[in-house]
């Protein structure tokens, strides 16, 4: 999962959609005629996913760093207890 969050090509997809949704609402405030397709809405919830994986992912990464260091202080505690 840390592979798709932070691969290139996820932020270029996520920003050109933004983008895109940018200029359609733009078209929507400018052109009375025009039905635009997205709503600004779209935009926050899209924001919004991409950040919250990025930080559920940083976050378990951080945890997982955080328990492999505590195992190794509490194994080299039980190797120094036995000697």
């Amino acid at each position: 999962m840390s592979k798709i969050s932070r691969h290139p090509v996820l932020n270029v997809l996520v920003g050109f959609v933004l983008m895109f949704m940018g200029i359609d609402e733009f078209l929507q405030e400018t052109l009375p005629d025009y039905k635009g397709f997205f709503e600004v809405h779209h935009a926050v919830i899209l924001i919004g996913l991409t950040m919250a994986l990025k930080g559920l992912i940083e976050m378990g990464e951080r945890l997982e760093f955080a328990l492999a260091e505590y195992e190794a202080k509490t194994a080299a505690q039980n190797d120094q207890n036995k000697a």
